[in-house]
Formats: C-alpha cells, structure tokens, sequence
C-alpha cells in the first residue's frame, strides 16, 4: 500500500470552461484522439454544472486531455442509486484508468475485486482502513486545514459575531469541514457563536440550501459557510440576495456572486485527478492510498491561486478588511504547516483534544 505524500501537480482550477467541455448526457465523450494507442481515461459520477464537486473533477479531466494528449469521458450519476451499474457498464469499453467520484468504497473494491486488470482510481476517498486492491488508487484529502482557515475568514469579517455553516449532512468526512471550520472562527473571533446547520444528505436542491441559509441569516449569522455541493448554490443566492456574505466550497466560487462569496475552501480534487491519470499513463500507477493536505496544496483557499474577486466587488468597507484578514490567515497557516496549531480532524482523529474543546 502506497504511503508517500507526493507533491501535487499544479492543476488550474477552469472549472466553467471544463464543465462546458465535459457536461452532457450520461456516457457523453469528450472529442479527442480516437487511436487504439491513445491512453483514455473515464470518470464516472457527479453531474457536470454543479459549480462544485464535480465541476472541480471535470476540470482535472479537461485539463489532463488538453496537457497529456489523453481521450476522456464523462458519465453522469443523476441517480446515486445508479452509480454502481453506471460503473460497471464503464469496464466493457477498457478505458485504461476508470476513475470515480461518488461510489461508496466497499463497492469499488468489490468491483475492483472482479475485474483485477481494470485499474480504477478514487480522486477524493476517505481511508477507511480497507486494504485496497492492486488495481485500485486513492487519493484522501484532508479539507480540516483548509475549512479552519475558512473560519478563520468567517471569524474576521463578521459583524454581528454570529457565523453559520450548512452542511450536506452529519458523518465524520462532512465533519472534517464543519468542526475545523468552527475552531478557525473561534480562533479569530473568541467571543462569536457558529450555528452549524445539517441537512439531510441533501446535495441537488438550491431551494433548499436558500431557505436554511435565510433561516440561519434570521438568527444572525452574517457570514456562511456551504458545504452542500449544488445545494450550497442557494446559500449563495440567499447571502447576494439577503445583504449577507458567503464561503464558497470545493471549487472557486467568488464568481458566482461577485462582492457576496468572500472566498472559497478548495478541495483539489482536480489536481488529483490529473495526477492520477500522469500517473497512470506514465506507468507509475501506485495502489494504496496517498493522503494530501494544505502542505501539498489540495486544500487552501481561492486567495492562495490569485482571487481577488471579493475585494474588486464587495462594498467599500468590507473590501478594505480584506488585506488585514489575510495576513491572519497567513500567520495561521504558518502554524499549521510548522505544526505548532492541531487543526481538528474529525475524520482521522475524532478524540484529538483539539476536537474536544470544541464541545
């Protein structure tokens, strides 16, 4: 089982121009070299368009077919019920590496287990502890780093002291962000409250992530955190709309409303998949699982790749915090990656103490 950390390629995060690229109907193809020697690689899960999660995997796709020279696919998982036989039907093609995004474990590795010669990667996989198969990469991201200096954000611009954070829903990989996202709020702000609101693994409905985020806004919060893939698009809507800030998840998101979204938490899963298809067409596809953080840059914020969007936008008064706000951030960062500062991680160590004092 692999164990190294490698550094991640630099991956551009062009999440509107790949979507475009590689959206469509389920089993839609990129246009590419249709050779029998041209390396293809196909991922399955996620809808293309969710200015998030996959959006962010599309990207790593399209930019691995527009560097490498590879041929790409997407399949689309609308229904999550049929992502295992979406899967499936994807190894009768022999696509060279199969790369998913949504499936449980368990079930990739069974798969894996009955198609030994089918390489299959896992971009974004929390280590479970299962031994995986030969034929099968995962790359664990741990988003606590990040999601802390989010907090850390939320905690230096809020105004009314109260900050808010909407998660998908209650499991320890969502957890990672939204506990690491509190202790960063407190770090900055001792004296505020965070209201973390759970949804019911609800994930597809922007109506929803509104009226929670309206509802969080009546109790105060002026600042929320999203971590709901596209039903965080209607935390957006509701913080341009309310007169409230935003924090955008997974992918760049200041765009989606300019002056409203103050920054992003990056999950890198486009990096990651581009370094897994390299290294699969390279011939140094390495089983196991490979864990990646803030040092090898596969989380961060959108500031660390050059946003400014927020401070060309946002009213005059909010904008002129920003540059104090990141000097923060960065001396922060400074002590997580001198390891001086336990971020908590309620993912890989649940009974750290660092967790325990948030309660």
């Amino acid at each position: 089982m692999s164990t190294t950390t490698p550094r991640l390629i630099a991956a551009a995060a062009a999440l509107g121009a790949s979507a475009l690229v590689l959206s469509g109907c389920a089993g839609s193809s990129a246009a590419g070299n249709d050779s029998d020697d041209t390396f293809s690689a196909t991922l399955v899960g996620g809808v293309a368009g969710d200015l998030s999660y996959t959006d962010t995997a599309l990207a790593g796709l399209a930019q691995a077919k527009d560097e490498l020279d590879v041929t790409t696919k997407h399949i689309e998982t609308p229904d999550a019920a049929q992502g295992e036989t979406l899967l499936r039907s994807a190894i009768p093609t022999s696509p060279d590496l199969l790369l998913s995004i949504t499936l449980p474990l368990d079930t990739v590795v069974s798969i894996a287990e009955q198609y030994p010669d089918q390489l299959i990667a896992l971009p974004d996989q929390a280590d479970e502890g299962t031994e995986l198969p030969d034929n099968v990469a995962a790359y664990t991201i741990n988003v606590h780093e990040g999601s802390f200096l989010a907090g850390v954000v939320a905690g230096a611009m809020t105004e009314s002291h109260v900050v808010g954070a909407i998660i998908g829903g209650q499991a320890p990989g969502l957890d990672q962000f939204a506990l690491a996202y509190k202790q960063g709020v407190l770090a900055a702000c001792p004296d505020c409250e965070v209201k973390l609101s759970y949804l019911n693994f609800q994930f597809a409905d922007p109506a929803l992530g509104k009226s929670t985020a309206l509802d969080l806004h009546s109790d105060g919060a002026d600042v929320i955190f999203q971590v709901a893939g596209g039903t965080g698009t209607g935390v957006i809507e509701a913080a341009k709309e309310g007169g409230f800030y935003a924090i955008g998840v997974d992918s760049d998101q200041d765009s989606v409303a300019p002056g409203t979204v103050i920054t992003s938490m990056l999950k890198r899963v486009d990096a990651n998949v581009l370094a897994l298809i390299t290294a699969a067409e390279e011939g140094d596809f390495a089983s196991g699982f490979t864990q990646v953080g803030l040092a090898d840059g596969a989380t961060g914020l959108s500031w660390d790749t050059g946003s400014t969007v927020f401070e060309e936008n946002a009213p005059t008064e909010a904008a002129a915090k920003i540059p104090a706000v990141k000097d923060l951030v960065e001396d922060f960062r400074a002590q997580i990656l001198d390891g001086s500062l336990e971020v908590c991680d309620a993912l890989n160590a649940p009974d750290s103490e660092a967790c325990a004092a948030l309660g």
